[in-house]
C-alpha cells in the first residue's frame, strides 16, 4: 500500500497496478460468474503492453496461478534490451516460494532463488550498509539515518546474490536485503523484505525526512538509468569540460580506460581520443572541435553529450536572413529594421482607439431550446385537452 501511495503521488509516474484480492485457493461460497472481481490480465500485461513499461515491479507476487512461464520470457526480453527496469520485493509468495527458480526471472535477477528450511521469517532485523552501499547513490544518503531507523520485521532467506551483483544493504547477520545487478542492457533490483515500509512512519515523525520515499525514488531512478546514476557523467563549466568516471561500485575509477569520439551534428566522426584516467578527466574546449557531440564510452557505459558551441548558431549568418525577415514583415503588414538603425520612435504601433466589430451568428431554428420547448409544449397541451374533452 505504501509503495503504491508513493508511486501515485509522484507526478512523473503513470501507474498501472493490479492488487490480487483473492487467489484460486481461497474458498468462496459463490461461483466466479457471481463475483465482480476481474481476472488477472496476464496476456494484456505480459504480451500486449510489456514493451510500454519503464519499470515492472513484482511485490510479493507468485506468477504460477495466473499464467504459464512462457509469459516471463517477454519480461526477460524487454529487460535485457534495456527497455524496462525490474524490481522484485519479498514476501511469503516471492522468490523461491513464488516458484521463480529456473525461470526467466531468475536469469535477469541479481540473485538466485534457493530452497532453504525457512525461506521467509518474522522477527526484528536491523539494517546495515555495506561498504559499497555507503558510496552507491541509491543508498549513500542512508548513512545519516541508518542508526536511527527502526528494525523491520520480515526477511526472505531464499535468495543468494550472484557473483556480479552488488549488495547494498544487509541485516546485522549479513543476510542481504537490497541487491542490484545488470542483465545485458537492463537493470534489476531485489528487496528481500516486504516490511521496508515501516521506515516511512518513523523517519517522517522523528527525523523529518522521508527515508522510505527517497530510497524508493533512488531505486526507480537507478533502474530507469537516470543520468545521475550512470558510471560516466559530464559537467560543462566555462572553458572546461569535466568528465567524471566511476567504476561499477560507483567509486572513483583508478586507471579506467575512456574512449572519446567527437561527432559532427550529422553524425560523422571528426576526431577520437583515448585516455586512462583516475577520477575526473578535464578537457579544454579549445581542444574540442566545435560544434560537436562527444560520445564517451567506458566499458559498457556510454553517453552522448552535445557540447555547447563557441558560436551562437542563432546569430550565425544573421545578415543573410535580412531579406527573409524583410519579406515576412511586408506580408504581415509590419516593418523591417536593421539592428543598428532601429529607434523606438520609428516603429508604428496599433492604435489604442476602441474598435467596434460587427458580427452575426446563424442558428438553425430547430436547434433552439425555445423552439423545442414550444414544440413539445403544444403537443402536451393538445393531448391534455383531448383527454379532458373525451376525444381520441
Amino acid at each position: 500500500r505504501f509503495l503504491r501511495r508513493f508511486l501515485k503521488k509522484n507526478i512523473s509516474v503513470e501507474l498501472i497496478s493490479f492488487m490480487i484480492l483473492r487467489t484460486r485457493d481461497d474458498y468462496m461460497f459463490f461461483s466466479d460468474n457471481e463475483l465482480s472481481l476481474i481476472p488477472f490480465p496476464t496476456r494484456e500485461i505480459f504480451v500486449e503492453a510489456i514493451d510500454t513499461f519503464d519499470v515492472v515491479i513484482f511485490q510479493n507476487f507468485n506468477y504460477a496461478p495466473y499464467g504459464p512461464v512462457d509469459f516471463l520470457y517477454n519480461l526477460k526480453r524487454v529487460v535485457q534490451k534495456g527497455k524496462t527496469g525490474f524490481v522484485m520485493l519479498g514476501g511469503d509468495r516471492a522468490f523461491y516460494k513464488g516458484e521463480y527458480s529456473n525461470t526467466p526471472v531468475e536469469e535477469i535477477a541479481p540473485v538466485r532463488f534457493i530452497d532453504v528450511p525457512e525461506p521467509y521469517i518474522n522477527g526484528e532485523f536491523r539494517a546495515k550498509l555495506t561498504k559499497i552501499g555507503e558510496v552507491h547513490p541509491i543508498t549513500s544518503f542512508l548513512k545519516e539515518f541508518i542508526e536511527k531507523l527502526p528494525p523491520f520485521h520480515t526477511i526472505n532467506l531464499d535468495i543468494q546474490p550472484k557473483k556480479d551483483s552488488l549488495v547494498l544493504l544487509t541485516d546485522t547477520k549479513g543476510n542481504p536485503i537490497i541487491i542490484i545487478g545488470e542483465s545485458e542492457k537492463g537493470r534489476c533490483v531485489v528487496i528481500a523484505t516486504n516490511s521496508l515500509w515501516e521506515w516511512y512512519f518513523d523517519s517522517l515523525l522523528k527525523n523529518g525526512f522521508e527515508v522510505y520515499t527517497q530510497l524508493m525514488q533512488n531505486i526507480l531512478n537507478w533502474v530507469t538509468e537516470d543520468p545521475y546514476f550512470k558510471e560516466v557523467s559530464v559537467e560543462e563549466t566555462g572553458e572546461k569540460l569535466i568528465i567524471t568516471v566511476r567504476d561499477k561500485n560507483f567509486k572513483e575509477c583508478k586507471k579506467c580506460k575512456v574512449d572519446l569520439k567527437f561527432l559532427s551534428p550529422d553524425g560523422k566522426i571528426v576526431g577520437e581520443r583515448n585516455f586512462e584516467t583516475e577520477g575526473n578527466l578535464i578537457l579544454k574546449k579549445d581542444e574540442i572541435p566545435s560544434p560537436s557531440i562527444i560520445s564517451i564510452q567506458k566499458g559498457g557505459s556510454q553517453i552522448n553529450y552535445p557540447l555547447k558551441g563557441k558560436e551562437n548558431l542563432e546569430f550565425k549568418n544573421f545578415e543573410q536572413k535580412g531579406k527573409l525577415l524583410e519579406r515576412i514583415a511586408e506580408l504581415s503588414g509590419g516593418r523591417y529594421f536593421e539592428f543598428e538603425e532601429f529607434k523606438p520612435e520609428k516603429a508604428r504601433f496599433l492604435s489604442k482607439e476602441k474598435r467596434i466589430e460587427n458580427w452575426k451568428e446563424i442558428k438553425e431554428v430547430w436547434t433552439s431550446s425555445v423552439f423545442i420547448f414550444l414544440f413539445f409544449g403544444v403537443i402536451m397541451i393538445e393531448w391534455t385537452l383531448r383527454r379532458k374533452w373525451g376525444m381520441r
